[in-house]
């Protein structure tokens, strides 16, 4: 990859394995978050349920986010490591 500040050893899977659990882990706050959610919309009795519905919608937002970017960087390195090995070829 021209112009990376990073070089990797696809070939060991670290990396992948290290974006497979940021993956999960962002995975599993969000679900976290949109369970958080969902409990405030059907508890709209309670007080300051609003001010709890934005902190959630706030972090899963900024969740959501993370994860959209984390799926560009592990798109990138899946075509790095092809252009790595067609050019061992």
């Amino acid at each position: 990859m021209a112009g990376s500040f990073y070089k990797v050893d696809y070939r060991k899977g670290r990396t992948m394995n290290m974006i497979n659990a940021a993956e999960s882990v962002l995975k599993a706050q969000m679900d976290e978050l949109a369970f958080e959610i969902n409990a405030c919309v059907h508890s709209q009795d309670q007080p300051e349920i609003l001010d709890r519905f934005f902190k959630a919608l706030s972090k899963y937002e900024r969740v959501a986010s993370q994860f959209e970017i984390l799926q560009k960087i592990k798109s990138q390195i899946s075509s790095d490591s092809e252009d790595e090995k067609q050019d061992e070829d």
